[in-house]
């Protein structure tokens, strides 16, 4: 990719997240401008590490096209939301940039009702769903917005005073006030599967199993980790490998970075809930950088210069077959009296700290717990995988007013040895 050194990339939004965008496009020789209305940095990280930073919101697509226009940028990439990928269209639409997606097919991924009726017109099975009145004869349920992802508005609800409050929580949160009422898939497992299309053609990049943290009335529903690749991830692809083909195909997407979320239970029935056409919270393209060698941001950065590539693309040999677990790790807001870091010079495994120049913890989207940090775990051995956790465990703490620790939640043992099999 260096045919694309100093080229100027516009990345939509500024949060921790997109500096790893900025951070990769700086190992390509890319110059890197990052936007948002923050005019406090320590809110934006990515402003303090890239080459340029705009203080406009990345919704405000006027303004973008006409600051685009004036100095010279040569593509566009959304960050870390379907929010942003409805910018980074509006905005490459007007300024005649490459993007991956339409308007139509991000509505189709975006809203769970949408989704899922695409998923049956193809044969792939999905979540039962239930109507306000008949949920309250099938409790436990789980209660969503219809357009919203990340957790964001999320409730189970056990009873019917908890579920009437669940359903105002994803009403208020979800931007067209509709919501979903689905079955609470109780003792299944919860995995992602993660797709790469390039000129139709479709490639599995992985898959994972996710432990939920405990349920917490108030907070949404939290992943507490991951592990890759997904046990079940083969015998997907032997169940419902076409009729993913048929998904993609019948949407018309060419190209993309895609993430399908799924629920298998013990006799490996499959039931599909949700997709989402944008980049991904446990960053995925750890797993493929270090399963195969590829880090799947080259893709978007590329595509977003210069549209519909003119070469084959092929995903290269894995290198390793050894699983990756991932930790979220999550404290509750408020302020923040001191903190403990994580080391970033471990041999055997390596961390992303969210917590420099945090002074304080608040989660815009309200549900009162933030990410502070994340571990990626090579999963040598479960007994060395546990004793990595034992020292991470030890070594981060967030420590707020009356001298608590703020950490939310810490992956115990018997729920490592549930997740790593």
């Amino acid at each position: 990719m260096n045919q694309f050194k100093g080229k100027r990339l516009l990345i939509l939004g500024a949060n921790v997240t997109e500096c790893f965008i900025v951070k990769r496009a700086h190992e390509l020789g890319i110059y890197t401008i990052v936007t948002d209305n923050n005019t406090d940095r320590t809110k934006s990280p990515a402003k303090q590490i890239s080459d340029e930073y705009w203080d406009i919101s990345w919704s405000d697509i006027d303004s973008l096209v006409s600051k685009c226009n004036d100095c010279g940028v040569d593509g566009v990439i959304a960050g870390f939301s379907e929010f942003r990928v409805e910018s980074q269209i509006a905005l490459c639409e007007r300024l005649n940039l490459p993007c991956p997606i339409t308007m139509e097919q991000l509505d189709f991924t975006r809203d769970k009702v949408k989704f899922k009726d695409v998923c049956r017109i193809v044969d792939l099975p999905v979540v039962p769903e239930f109507s306000e009145i008949d949920a309250f004869e099938n409790l436990p349920v789980i209660v969503k917005p219809v357009d919203r992802a990340g957790s964001i508005g999320i409730s189970v609800a056990f009873t019917k005073e908890e579920l009437l409050v669940a359903c105002e929580k994803a009403v208020n949160a979800s931007p067209s006030g509709k919501i979903i009422i689905e079955k609470y898939m109780d003792h299944c497992i919860k995995f992602d599967l993660y797709y790469l299309i390039s000129n139709g053609e479709v490639f599995l990049l992985g898959s994972n199993d996710t432990l939920m943290c405990p349920p917490n009335k108030g907070h949404e529903i939290l992943q507490s980790a991951w592990i890759f690749p997904s046990y079940k991830q083969q015998r997907f692809v032997e169940k419902h490998g076409e009729e993913i083909n048929k998904f993609f195909k019948y949407l018309n997407i060419r190209n993309g970075y895609i993430t399908i979320s799924a629920f298998v239970d013990e006799n490996e029935n499959f039931f599909i809930f949700e997709t989402g056409f944008r980049l991904s919270g446990e960053l995925s393209f750890e797993y493929t950088k270090y399963a195969y060698g590829y880090n799947y941001l080259d893709f978007l950065i590329e595509f977003a210069f210069r549209g519909i590539q003119d070469r084959n693309f092929m995903l290269p040999p894995k290198k390793s077959e050894i699983p990756l677990l991932v930790l979220n790790h999550y404290a509750n807001d408020g302020e923040i009296v001191s903190k403990k870091h994580l080391s970033v010079n471990c041999e055997s495994y390596w961390i992303y700290d969210y917590l420099k120049d945090v002074n304080c913890l608040h989660n815009d989207n309200g549900n009162g717990v933030s990410k502070v940090a994340m571990s990626f775990i090579p999963v040598e051995s479960i007994d060395k995988v546990a004793r990595i956790i034992d020292s991470i465990n030890e070594e981060l703490d967030v420590i707020g007013k009356d001298n608590c620790s703020l950490i939310y939640n810490r992956i115990t043992d018997v729920e490592l040895k549930k997740l790593i099999q």
